[in-house]
This record gives structure tokens, C-alpha cells and sequence, in this order.
């Protein structure tokens, strides 16, 4: 999964994360050359790495299946309607299904986590919204536990290393 550094200063990054990304690369300035999400998740971190999500381009349904798998680490903790709207969310977001009705109340932390990681895939909020949901889910599977985001950071790597792999990191289930 890769976006450039031109892609990322069109969104503005925060001054302090720029310079080290900048300064890992040997760089003084942005260009167009491709640069893999995997040298920023070493060079900056997690965190700044979510953030670059927003300047991935053609990578939609990863990301957003990426945020659903956050949301899905959650399904023991949600009730029996917000676990159907995230079973639809995915097969919506695999082509499988036309979108859940997001109109529920939900009362539940891990409800509330789930619903919103929902309502990033389905209505395309996923390249803004991607490092907001994914600590919402963290927060709401007890924390954020040093053990979840550990998972969620591990993920995100599985994810970008197939990717740069020309592999899909969630296959769709052919039913």
C-alpha cells in the first residue's frame, strides 16, 4: 500500500511528524516517488501511519475492510442488531449487499464503536476518519490496552505487506 510525499503534504500532516518522516527518508522536501506505508509505520509509528491513510489512492475496500476488522475484534462486547449491521457492513463493502440502515441508537460503548467504524466504510468517511475509529475501537475493547493496539498495528502491517504484495489482505467470501 503505498501513497508519496506529495500526496501526504496535500493533507496537511502535523509539523513535528513531517520532519521525521522527511528526515528518515533523507529528504528535504516532497516528491512523487511511491512510498510504502511500511516505511512510514517504522519511520513514525502507528498513530501517524492511520493518518496516512487519507493518502492512499485505490485502496478503498482494504481500508475500510481494515477498520471493519477493529470493529469486528469488538463483536463479543455488542448486541445481537449491531453485530448483523457489521456482518452487512462487510458483505456490503465486499459488493455483497446494499448498505445496513445506520439510524439505530446505540447505548453501548463497544455499540457505539462498531456503529461508527459502520458508518465510515459505508458512507466513504474511511481515508478521513480511519485513525479516529480505530482508537474508538481500541478505547472500547477496554483501554486503549497496550495488547489491542498492538493488534490493531500488527493488522495494519499485514495488511499494507499484502498489499505491496499485489495480495488481498481480505479476500472475499465467494457466497
Amino acid at each position: 500500500m503505498k501513497t508519496t510525499l506529495n500526496e501526504i503534504r496535500r493533507h496537511s500532516p502535523c509539523y513535528s511528524s513531517w520532519v521525521n518522516l522527511l528526515k528518515h527518508l533523507g529528504k528535504t522536501k516532497p516528491d512523487g516517488t511511491p512510498l510504502s506505508l511500511l516505511t512510514i509505520l517504522e519511520s513514525n509509528g502507528f498513530q501517524d501511519t492511520l493518518w496516512c491513510l487519507r493518502a492512499v489512492k485505490g485502496h478503498d475496500r482494504t481500508i475500510k475492510r481494515y477498520l471493519l476488522w477493529c470493529a469486528d475484534r469488538l463483536r463479543d462486547l455488542a448486541d445481537t442488531e449491531t453485530i448483523e449491521i457489521l456482518d452487512r457492513t462487510i458483505d456490503f463493502v465486499d459488493g455483497r449487499a446494499s448498505p445496513p440502515d445506520l439510524d439505530s441508537n446505540y447505548r453501548v460503548r463497544a455499540d457505539r464503536a462498531i456503529y461508527n467504524a459502520c458508518l465510515a466504510c459505508v458512507y466513504d468517511w474511511s481515508d478521513v476518519r480511519a485513525p479516529y475509529v480505530v482508537s474508538v475501537c481500541a478505547n472500547a475493547a477496554q483501554g486503549p490496552t497496550a495488547s489491542e493496539l498492538t493488534a490493531q498495528a500488527e493488522e495494519l502491517r499485514r495488511v499494507i505487506q499484502a498489499t505491496d504484495n499485489n495480495q488481498d489482505p481480505y479476500p472475499k467470501d465467494p457466497t
